[in-house]
């Protein structure tokens, strides 16, 4: 985040376009997941579609702020 925020900041930058990659795995075995993120998944019943549930909300946690990096600099 901090990239895209130093890419909004100065006169430089303003009229240059900032091309980022982020490249994330699909979650995949060993099933492993934040603690944190694993008691938001309460919905999933069956221990191993929890897991693969909180992995898959950590992922789009990352993606959601990216975004919202991108939407502060509007």
């Amino acid at each position: 985040m901090r990239l895209i925020a130093q890419h909004g900041r100065g006169a430089r930058h303003q009229h240059r376009p900032l091309f980022l990659w982020v490249s994330y795995t699909a979650p995949h075995r060993p099933f492993e997941a934040d603690p944190a993120v694993l008691s938001r998944q309460i919905l999933a019943l069956q221990p191993k579609l929890r897991v693969y549930a909180a992995m898959v909300a950590s992922l789009d946690d990352g993606v959601g702020q990216v975004g919202e990096a991108y939407t502060i600099l509007d």
